[in-house]
C-alpha cells in the first residue's frame, strides 16, 4: 500500500490508526479524519512527506520515516501532546512555528543526525520554544549536527542532549525560571564534547539558580525523599565556583556548626568530577553515588545514600569521549535526612529538642563519592574531585528570583560569603569503608 484510500475520509469515528512498518507507504492523501487522535507511522521508511490528515491529533509517531521537514500547517494541531520523530535521519530543521503547539508535552527528536537548527532560525527571536509551558520531555540525543540550544521552557522535567557531538552553545539562562511551581528536572549534556567554556558556565550558573529556587520553595515540591529535585551533567574537569566545600579525590569531611537543624537548612547540592577511561568499557549502566555519614552523637554514625548522576547508553556501552571528564551536579532536599533522624529519635520534630551533638561538639559529616554499575564499583572510572554546597531556605520566591537574575559577574560571591554558616574542617582523598 503506497497511500491511504480516499474513502477513509468517511470513517468519521476513527480514533486510532496504526500503520507501523508499512514500508511501501510513501504519501498521505488529502483527507480529513475528523476524530483521529493517534496516528502511528513508525518505521514507514519510504514516507518522505507528512500531510496533516486530522486537526484533532493528540499523538503523532513519525519515528523511522524519511520525512525531511514538517509542513507549516502542523501548527493547526492545537491538541498535539506527543510528537515522536526519533531516527528521522533526513530531517534537517524543525519549523519555527513550534510555539503554536501549545499542548505539546513530549517531543522526541533523538537520532535525527542531520538536524542542524532547533527550531528553524528564520525568526528574529529564537526563544519561541520557551513558550511551550506544557512541555515536560525533550529528547535530542544523538542529534549530531545540532550546534545550539535555545532557551528551554520553565516546566521541562527531562532534557537529554547526550551525544550531540557538534553542540557548542546553550541559551543563558538555559531555561526560564519560575517560582509558581517547583518540579523535578534533569538536564543531560553527556558526550557533548564541543561545548564551549561559556556554555558550561551557563549550565553551571543555571544549576546554582535552580538549586536556590528549590530551596526557597521546597514546600511546593511533592516528590519522594529519594528523588533528586534537580540534576545535570556535562563535559568538564572543574568544580563550579559557587560550591562552598571542595576536595581532591572522592572523599570530603567537614564539621557542621551548632544548631544546624535550626538554621533553615533546605537542601544540598552535590557535585563530582568523574574521569572516564580512554577505551570503551562494557557495562549495562553506571551511576555516581554519594554516601553521607553523619555523626549523630559521639561515636555513633548514621548513613545516607544519594544519587548524583547516572548514564545509560545505546547498546549498553559507555562511549569513547574526547573529553574524558564529566561534571555531575544534583540537588537533594534535606527533608530525607531530617525524617530519618526523627524516625530514629536522634532529633525531635521540634528542632529545639534535638539530641544531636551539643554546642561544644559540632556534628561531623563525611561524604564519599563512588561510581558503580549498580552492585559494585567500576574499575577505571574515578572520582577526581568532589564538592558540595548547603542551601538555606526562607527567602520569598519573588525576592529570590529577582536576586538570581542579576548578572553572573555581580553575583559571583565567594564560597565563604555563600556559605558563611558552614565551616570546612578537614579534607582527605583516602577512601574509607562505609
Amino acid at each position: 500500500m503506497e497511500t491511504l484510500p480516499h474513502d477513509m475520509q468517511h470513517m468519521r469515528s476513527l480514533l486510532f490508526l496504526n500503520l507501523k512498518g508499512c514500508t511501501s507507504l510513501n504519501s498521505l492523501p488529502e483527507i480529513s479524519l475528523v476524530s483521529l487522535e493517534t496516528l502511528i507511522l513508525s518505521n514507514c521508511s519510504n514516507l518522505k512527506e507528512f500531510r496533516v490528515i486530522s486537526q484533532n491529533l493528540e499523538a503523532l509517531y513519525l519515528d523511522g520515516t524519511s520525512v525531511k521537514k514538517l509542513p507549516l500547517d502542523i501548527k493547526i494541531l492545537k491538541r498535539l501532546a506527543l510528537l515522536n520523530m526519533k531516527g528521522c535521519t533526513k530531517l534537517k530543521e524543525f519549523p519555527d512555528c513550534l510555539d503554536d503547539l501549545k499542548a505539546l508535552k513530549e517531543l522526541i527528536l533523538s537520532d535525527c543526525s542531520k538536524l542542524q537548527h532547533f527550531p528553524a532560525n528564520r525568526r528574529k527571536h529564537q526563544d519561541n520554544i520557551s513558550q511551550l509551558y506544557q512541555l515536560k520531555w525533550l529528547d535530542l540525543k544523538y542529534c549530531k549536527s545540532l550546534t545550539s540550544i535555545p532557551k528551554l521552557p520553565p516546566n521541562l522535567q527531562h532534557f537529554d542532549a547526550h551525544g550531540c557531538c557538534s553542540l557548542k552553545t546553550v541559551s543563558n539562562p538555559l531555561a526560564c525560571l519560575t517560582t509558581t511551581q517547583q518540579i523535578c528536572s534533569t538536564f543531560i549534556f553527556t558526550n557533548c564534547n564541543k561545548l564551549e567554556m561559556s556554555a558550561k558556565k551557563d549550565i553551571s550558573s543555571f544549576a546554582q539558580r535552580k538549586c536556590q529556587l528549590l530551596s526557597d520553595a521546597q514546600n511546593c515540591c511533592n516528590v519522594s525523599d529519594l528523588e533528586p529535585l534537580f540534576s545535570t551533567c556535562f563535559p568538564g574537569s572543574e568544580l563550579p565556583s559557587w560550591l562552598g566545600h571542595e576536595a581532591v579525590g572522592c572523599m570530603l569531611e567537614l564539621r557542621m556548626p551548632p544548631h544546624w537543624r535550626e538554621n533553615k537548612l533546605a537542601g544540598l547540592a552535590l557535585c563530582a568530577v568523574v574521569s572516564f577511561p580512554n577505551s570503551q568499557v562494557q557495562m549495562k549502566c553506571f551511576s555516581v553515588k554519594c554516601t553521607l555519614k553523619l555523626e549523630v552523637k559521639e561515636g555513633s554514625w548514621i548513613d545516607f545514600s544519594f544519587p548524583v548522576g547516572s548514564w545509560r547508553n545505546q547498546d549498553n556501552v559507555v562511549e569513547n569521549t574526547a573529553s574524558t571528564e564529566h561534571v555531575f551536579i544534583v540537588y537533594i532536599s534535606c527533608s530525607k535526612i531530617f525524617k530519618r533522624l526523627e524516625s530514629q529519635h536522634f532529633i525531635s520534630s521540634d528542632p529545639t529538642k534535638s539530641t544531636l551533638s551539643s554546642k561544644c561538639s559540632p556534628t561531623k559529616a563525611s561524604f564519599k563519592f563512588t561510581v558503580t554499575d549498580g552492585t559494585s564499583e567500576i574499575p577505571g572510572l574515578e572520582v577526581l574531585k568532589c564538592g558540595l554546597r548547603f542551601f538555606i531556605g526562607g527567602e520569598s520566591s519573588g525576592e529570590c528570583l529577582k536576586k538570581l537574575e542579576v548578572k553572573d559577574a555581580e553575583q559571583n560571591l565567594s564560597a565563604q560569603q555563600l556559605s558563611d554558616n558552614w565551616t570546612s574542617e578537614s579534607v582527605t582523598t583516602t577512601e574509607v569503608a562505609v
